[in-house]
């Protein structure tokens, strides 16, 4: 655990519902210890358990009332799939509750990796470090774009909680687990402007505002003279350092965390979206981000092969001002009056270098 994690031993009636959680996963199983993680989406608590065959450290998800449950049944039927049919280092899960008259659902329990999540601000770990695991998740991401799930482009859901007229995009290994898209699209090249169109309008409603007409000029121009062709896999998305486990000693990898943003895009895009997440706004052209760049490229290359023509760094840049978009309404939200005037201005500054 990090100290960039904030935990808080839990006593009296949250112990005890998660001790009733963890019953409903496994009556056999005694809660020894439970810690919550506020660094987690919906309620996470890391939860030390008695079983039959010793005591295991797990991580337990579940629904609370500012999230409403978010994604959680998908993210842990996602993780059974790549579990069973990557090498991926993600988290075993051990049951999943789908609905229960006292508890919020749903609900999961799955383990908890080796190592510790990268803190949330990884700039102070060294280039040569960073880029190990950044090699390290590329070659998964090579693995998990292989995977052939989905036929179409939309958000990862639970294929129970999604109207049967909102749903496809399935072929039949997502369906042996469960899972669809949610109002999934045919085209990748329909789905890049309508993402733009969402996001930017959600940036109008933040402190970036007026950085709209730019961006969406700046897009539109880009969308309107590239062919997007586009191949749907599963997307991790969320690449944020906080959400890899690594053991710092031996430089690995040691687990992929938080899969609740899942989507499916082509692959180029959510190479931007792992470019992004670890090299944030780091100068386009530093050396930090061209090193971490190559690694991902040179880890993902030895388990998939990607679309390298005279376009693709055309279509790099333009994945880029979607996905930044993106992150700004993200960023406006999480952001402290402490760090606003800091983000703002890192955010300003790397928006100005895409235009």
């Amino acid at each position: 655990m990090t100290t960039d994690e904030q935990v808080d031993e839990l006593d009296g009636e949250a112990r005890s519902a998660v001790e009733r959680m963890v019953t409903a996963v496994d009556g056999d199983w005694t809660v020894l210890d439970a810690t919550e993680i506020s660094e987690g989406g919906n309620e996470t608590v890391a939860v030390t358990v008695e079983t039959d065959d010793g005591v295991r450290e797990c991580v337990l998800k579940a629904t609370d009332e500012e999230h409403g449950g978010g994604n959680l049944a998908a993210e842990a039927k996602l993780l059974r799939l790549l579990g069973a049919e990557t090498s991926v280092p993600v988290p075993e899960v051990y049951g999943v509750v789908d609905d229960h008259p006292d508890l919020p659902t749903p609900l999961f329990l799955m383990g908890r990796t080796d190592g510790e999540p990268l803190p949330a601000d990884a700039s102070a770990i060294p280039n040569d470090e960073m880029a190990a695991y950044v090699r390290q998740v590329g070659r998964s991401l090579g693995e998990i774009h292989s995977v052939d799930a989905f036929g179409g482009y939309g958000p990862v859901a639970d294929a129970d909680r999604v109207d049967p007229a909102d749903a496809g995009g399935a072929r039949p290994l997502a369906r042996a687990y469960g899972l669809a898209l949610a109002d999934p699209h045919d085209s990748w090249a329909a789905r890049v402007p309508a993402t733009a169109e969402w996001m930017l309008e959600r940036v109008g409603e933040t402190r970036f505002g007026d950085l709209v007409p730019a961006l969406d000029d700046a897009i539109t121009e880009r969308y309107e003279r590239l062919d997007l062709p586009g191949r749907p896999v599963i997307s991790r998305i969320d690449h944020h350092p906080g959400n890899l486990a690594v053991d710092r000693g031996s430089r690995s990898v040691t687990g992929l965390l938080d899969w609740g943003l899942v989507r499916t895009t082509d692959p180029e895009y959510d190479l931007v979206c792992a470019e992004q997440g670890f090299c944030g706004t780091d100068s386009l052209d530093s050396d930090r981000r061209e090193r971490l760049r190559s690694a991902l490229y040179e880890g993902y290359d030895e388990t998939h092969e990607r679309r390298v023509d005279g376009a693709f760094e055309a279509r790099r840049r333009l994945y880029q001002l979607v996905f930044i978009a993106s992150n700004m309404t993200w960023v406006s939200a999480w952001v402290t009056p402490e760090t606003a005037d800091g983000v703002e201005r890192d955010y300003r500054e790397f928006v100005a270098e895409l235009l």
